[in-house]
């Protein structure tokens, strides 16, 4: 009989161990594993929001949907969620209560975003919600988005380009085939005329290199650029002899300038003629230096020239070439 007794006393006891069990499952799973802290939320859809579903503070799961409750209003239906958050849990004020779907096969949640306020939401409040967020209204949102361009823009975009199209092949077939006895007509005056063209370029180019390029024409080219070069240097030298008579001439005014000073009246007349006659005569001098250092650079700039393209000298051939 105390052996009964006590067989069944375990069996209670196991029992009992798990019902407690089957409880304390329940309950975390439900989120009610402890004392709570209700809020609510409202919405104008809740698809897929129902009783025990998820509630996350940043991903955080702090509780669950308790109950929907709805309200018709003559503005439309809306949805009013209560909330089961842990307790003590901190929301900020600002934090907003989104419908969100991390997946395409995770379950819908009520996610709370943490606002940036000192002061805390008090329980029993209004969470401010927020527009619906996860991967299901992004795909919503570029669904309509794609909706609205292929309404306004690519429906008017392909009717045009049918116009268009339509328009341009008439416009081809039209045309076309004028266009096409064009080019053969062109193509075949290019032929006809080709050989001609063809040998008057080789015809200029042998006479280019029998008398332009010849070698007695290229010999007096090289004859005369040295010519040139020797005649540009006695210039530069008679240049400098006439920079040099003039300096003279300077000399020779201040000391006709020196007897002026100590002789009389009529020498003074007659060197002051003599000093102006001088000073003239030296501006020229000036004159004419200048004016031939310039024409030897030009002489020099023109032997440049012809070195490099004794074309520019000749256009044929030499007199005694063309003489009959």
């Amino acid at each position: 009989m105390n052996a009964s007794r006590a067989n069944h006393l375990i069996v209670g006891i196991f029992v009992l161990a798990m019902i407690i069990g089957i409880i304390v499952a329940a309950s975390m799973i439900s989120g009610h594993s402890g004392s709570t802290d209700t809020y609510y939320a409202t919405y104008s859809n809740v698809g897929g929001i129902k009783y025990g579903t998820q509630v996350l503070y940043e991903g955080y799961r702090v509780g669950q949907v308790e109950e929907i409750t709805p309200s018709q209003t003559p503005e439309g239906t809306t949805f009013r969620l209560e909330l089961s958050v842990q307790e003590g849990w901190h929301i900020p004020e600002g934090s907003t209560a989104t419908i969100a779907a991390s997946g395409l096969l995770a379950a819908v949640t009520i996610d709370i975003k943490g606002g940036e306020g000192k002061d805390l939401i008090a329980p029993g409040s209004e969470i401010p919600s927020g527009a619906g967020g996860g991967m299901f209204a992004a795909l919503g949102d570029i669904a309509s988005e794609f909706n609205g361009l292929s309404q306004e823009g690519l429906r008017p975009l392909l009717a045009k380009l049918n116009t268009y199209a339509d328009i341009l092949g008439t416009s081809m077939t039209e045309s076309v085939p004028s266009i096409l006895k064009d080019a053969r007509a062109v193509t075949d005056a290019m032929a006809d005329r080709m050989p001609s063209l063809i040998s008057r370029v080789d015809e200029f180019t042998r006479r280019l290199n029998d008398e332009v390029l010849s070698n007695k024409n290229v010999e007096q080219i090289n004859t005369s650029i040295d010519d040139l070069a020797a005649f540009t240097g006695d210039l530069a030298a008679l240049g400098a002899q006439l920079k040099g008579s003039g300096d003279g001439l300077n000399k020779i005014v201040r000391a006709v300038d020196g007897i002026v000073d100590r002789g009389g009246p009529q020498v003074d007349a007659s060197l002051r003629d003599l000093r102006h006659t001088l000073r003239t005569l030296s501006t020229s001098i000036d004159t004419i230096t200048f004016n031939l250092e310039g024409a030897t650079r030009d002489l020099k700039e023109f032997s440049r020239v012809i070195r490099q393209n004794p074309g520019t000298l000749l256009r044929g051939g030499s007199p005694e070439e063309k003489s009959p």
